[in-house]
């Protein structure tokens, strides 16, 4: 794996090569030494940084993190979850042409509640891209580590209480009104912010960018870029409306990462 990191690096255009080693030094306390390592470095810019996982899944698995320190996405800087966006394509068309894997899952864990049965629970807000295979997957999720599903805590998300809760979103992101809004929370001219009405839990959301694209390489980046920009009013909204403050963020590229539909995705799932 170390042998194909320099491509990978190549391939990303190494912004970091312009950076002094010693940015890495005024890294907050919450992201793990392990992350610090120069070799394991991929791509640093002045707000985000890059680099493979010490304890990889499967070859290619990368973390992508903001330089600022938090462990919410609520919390997060909207800007550097931007310049996330802006990136994201490059990264994995990068880690495909590196690895040969077509398909990939990208993870945020939001909060303590995200990292049920984890092993390691890291307070440093970040992404996992990860490649995957169906016969092989290199990830493995829990939707309710809570069990409100099971204990039947939730209870089912009927019309009207999608309607409900689609209008206390919307009242919480400064909407006057939901008339006519449907299962919409926000959009702009770039992305779409709707409810899903079967979803895995209660605030199940998806937000997607308005021009149709099949594979994360051939989105828009600054289609991308607001998605991942609109996140944190996003997520803010939904612990008003549901009050819960935890969630997983998920982005599912290709069949054997378990994309259903045609169209890329962002699903936010309160847990």
């Amino acid at each position: 794996m170390h042998q194909q990191e320099p491509d990978m690096v190549k391939l990303l255009g190494k912004e970091s090569s312009t950076m002094s080693s010693q940015s890495w030094k005024v890294l907050p306390n919450s992201i793990p030494g392990s992350w610090k390592i120069n070799e394991n470095k991929v791509f640093e810019s002045h707000r985000i940084c890059v680099v493979m996982h010490p304890s990889p899944c499967s070859l290619g698995h990368l973390i992508i993190f903001a330089k600022g320190c938090c462990e919410r996405v609520q919390d997060a800087d909207k800007d550097d979850l931007a310049a996330i966006g802006l990136m994201l394509p490059a990264i994995k068309r990068a880690a495909r042409i590196v690895t040969g894997f077509r398909c990939f899952v990208l993870l945020m864990r939001s909060g303590p509640s995200a990292w049920s049965g984890c092993s390691e629970h890291i307070p440093q807000l970040h992404i996992e891209l990860v490649p995957t295979i169906a016969s092989r997957p290199g990830y493995e999720l829990n939707w309710d580590p809570e069990q409100r599903r099971r204990l039947q805590k939730d209870g089912l998300l009927t019309l009207e209480r999608s309607s409900a809760l689609v209008q206390a979103v919307r009242i919480a992101l400064g909407y006057r009104s939901s008339e006519k809004a449907g299962t919409v929370l926000c959009e702009t001219d770039r992305f779409q912010a709707e409810l899903v009405s079967d979803g895995a839990s209660v605030g199940h959301c998806m937000v997607s960018p308005k021009r149709i694209s099949p594979d994360l390489e051939d989105v828009d980046a600054m289609d991308l870029s607001a998605c991942m920009s609109c996140l944190p009013r996003l997520a803010k909204a939904l612990q008003t409306a549901t009050a819960q403050p935890d969630m997983m963020v998920l982005l599912f590229n290709g069949p054997d990462a378990g994309q259903r539909h045609a169209h890329i995705a962002f699903e936010a799932r309160c847990v």
